[in-house]
């Protein structure tokens, strides 16, 4: 416990086994990389179809598309939507 501060934390002894466990095989208590297909839109190219949608509620998804495409990224009106 820290020094003047009431502080409880309660952990399974399977969490903790998993954690020490983890960091035996890895070296490292970080996520691995999970399966699966990578995202098309990176997180600035989604930050900005987000802002798109502020500014305009009504934008259609084909409108997103053209603007992300003068941007360099090429991604059909379905992955926007």
């Amino acid at each position: 416990m820290l020094k003047g501060e009431d502080l409880a934390v309660t952990c399974s002894y399977q969490s903790v086994a998993r954690i020490i466990n983890k960091l035996k095989l890895t070296g490292s208590t970080n996520n691995l990389p999970r399966s699966g297909r990578p995202r098309k839109v990176n997180p600035e190219a989604k930050a900005f179809i987000e802002e798109q949608m502020r500014r305009n509620d009504e934008a259609t998804s084909q409108e997103i598309q053209k603007k992300l495409a003068k941007r360099g990224l090429i991604v059909y009106a379905s992955t926007v939507q």
